[in-house]
């Protein structure tokens, strides 16, 4: 006589089988609810049964556990037999571990692609600050160069304002290097952001051109062809010439 147990131990294989609720009720003339309920069963027993998988988290960052797939195939082998008869309560086949470690396997695969993505572009990311930094170094380095360069000239200018007489076209000639001077130093201010009075020098050029462009003015117009630049005159351009 068929009793219940033998009724659901025959509905656990059909769905272990995988036959759809209408082909097993088809075969067995069992309700839907019925077969629900033996599911239910079925996968509680299983979820106690053999564990695959540690999850981390997140479910997509699942990672096959390899002890327990150890011991289901260990368990599984032990029991499958080419004539055996499958248990009412769900087994874990070969093909179903195997197809699960290959899963995982993917799995871990986009996780290291991502990881080894990240990290080539954290490389080049630092390779591209690495260069900027080395660029501006070198820029600074450059406008230092530059600065010091323009400094020295401007200490040269200075050391060509001697005393004695000066004639109109030495006191010409003196206040167009200065003007020169002064426009490049200007030039390389405004393209550099920095202040034209940080470069030693500028104002004491600045202060020498305006004494030098007045004497000329009053040599031109009292027609004087030279003035005399003395120790007087030199003190009122302090602290340039000491």
């Amino acid at each position: 006589m068929e009793t219940p147990d033998t009724k659901n131990g025959q509905i656990a294989s059909m769905l272990e089988e995988g036959h759809s609720y209408s082909k097993i009720q088809e075969e067995l003339g069992v309700s839907p609810n019925r077969i629900a309920a033996v599911k239910k069963q079925l996968f509680s027993e299983n979820s106690n049964d053999t564990a695959l998988f540690n999850t981390m988290g997140d479910p997509d960052s699942a990672i096959l556990n390899m002890e327990n797939v150890e011991k289901a195939i260990s368990k599984h082998n032990s029991t499958a037999s080419s004539d055996a008869i499958i248990p009412s309560h769900r087994t874990i086949s070969e093909a179903e571990i195997k197809l699960e470690m290959f899963k995982a396997e993917l799995k871990h695969e986009e996780i290291m692609a991502k990881i080894n993505f990240l990290i080539e572009q954290n490389k080049q990311k630092s390779e591209v600050l690495k260069q900027h930094n080395e660029h501006m170094a070198q820029k600074s380095n450059e406008i230092e160069i530059r600065k010091k360069l323009l400094e020295r000239k401007c200490r040269k200018l200075i050391d060509r304002c001697e005393e004695g007489y000066w004639e109109t076209e030495e006191v010409d000639d003196y206040l167009q290097d200065i003007e020169s001077l002064l426009d490049s130093i200007e030039e390389f201010a405004i393209i550099h952001n920095i202040e034209t009075e940080s470069l030693t020098g500028y104002n004491a050029l600045k202060k020498i051109h305006a004494f030098f462009q007045e004497e000329s003015e009053d040599m031109e117009m009292k027609e004087e062809r030279e003035f005399l630049f003395d120790q007087v005159l030199k003190r009122t351009l302090n602290p340039f010439f000491s």
